[in-house]
């Protein structure tokens, strides 16, 4: 089987409805991030001398990661991200545009740093804004 790859972008990603803010020319990288949480239960003897069995959970969180240049014009990513802090929006991810395939979910966003070193003449940020919804991979 040969190898089968894509590059990053063009792409693009977008948040919140309506009219959603378009990051595509503000990100420099993103990505959907899967974390893995298992909960194990001990046995649990009874007077009888039987035992409720061991139980084991597994759940899975998402979160959508990054980095983006910061953007303090009024309608910026710097200001959407403090507006609409703690809030809920949809998003839209699409990592190649050729490649067709786009990743759509909802996120809580967090507010982003605002600032950086004097010497970096492009301040940027580091975003993770956790999915509370499990994020899609279909057709763009």
């Amino acid at each position: 089987m040969p190898i089968r790859r894509y590059t990053m972008g063009p792409g693009s990603l977008t948040l919140g409805a309506g009219t959603p803010l378009e990051l595509n020319a503000q990100v420099t990288n993103a990505r959907i991030e899967w974390a893995e949480s298992t909960t194990n239960v001990d046995p649990i003897p009874v007077l009888s001398g039987e035992e409720v069995g061991a139980e084991s959970s597994t759940s899975y969180t998402a979160t959508l990661a990054g980095n983006l240049i910061q953007d303090i014009t009024a309608a910026g990513v710097v200001e959407y991200t403090w507006t609409n802090r703690g809030e809920e929006v949809p998003f839209t991810f699409v990592p190649n545009t050729a490649a067709g395939r786009e990743i759509t979910g909802v996120c809580r966003v967090g507010p982003i740093t605002l600032g950086g070193d004097v010497r970096d003449k492009t301040p940027r940020s580091d975003f993770a804004w956790p999915c509370t919804t499990d994020p899609a991979l279909g057709a763009a």
